[in-house]
């Protein structure tokens, strides 16, 4: 009965959004996967699955909160341009491309851009581009130069390159070291 009032009391403070979208999906998704890991094998206390269960949900509540320092502190055009650049992320995407659609100099673009996100217009672009590529590794077995084709890299030597220059592994050995932990209920390989 004890047990059953301190729940309804935390129930009654949670707070929960209607929309969010999450920000480092990556790292919320490994500790979710070292979690569902943790609950599978035989353990001799509860505390360690309790301590991965927080440390999830301090992930998540994290990136929420900063979500929400992002849009209050965000700079609307940079918002803007942020999100046109992942609505026409393509091979050829330039960052004369996103000044003309938004009649800006590209320096003034990328000064704004930097500015907002730590990256150049360019910077952003790879970015997108790697974390693309990076669920792509997990949720799939596609051959890396059909990952590298589906991340907008018009080269595969290229997209090897970069990729370990920016993620500091290279592609086969990220598929290696965080499939298991993506698959960890089983293969869900949709695209073979």
């Amino acid at each position: 009965m004890g047990d059953s009032n301190k729940l309804s009391k935390i129930i009654n403070y949670a707070i929960l959004p209607e929309e969010y979208s999450i920000e480092e999906f990556d790292k919320i998704l490994t500790s979710a996967n070292e979690t569902l890991a943790l609950s599978q094998e035989l353990n001799y206390t509860d505390a360690i699955m309790s301590y991965a269960v927080t440390k999830l949900v301090l992930q998540i509540s994290n990136d929420y909160i900063n979500s929400l320092h992002k849009l209050v502190a965000e700079n609307p055009k940079a918002h803007m341009i942020k999100d046109w650049i992942k609505a026409n992320l393509n091979s050829n995407l330039s960052v004369k491309d996103v000044a003309a659609n938004f009649d800006f100099n590209y320096r003034y673009l990328s000064r704004l851009l930097k500015a907002e996100t730590g990256f150049t217009v360019e910077n952003y672009i790879l970015f997108l581009k790697i974390n693309i590529a990076k669920r792509l590794l997990l949720e799939s077995n596609l051959p890396l130069k059909v990952i590298s084709d589906r991340a907008y890299f018009n080269d595969e030597k290229y997209f090897l390159r970069l990729f370990k220059k920016k993620v500091g592994i290279t592609p086969t050995s990220y598929r290696k070291n965080f499939m298991k932990e993506f698959l960890i209920n089983g293969k869900t390989d949709k695209d073979n």
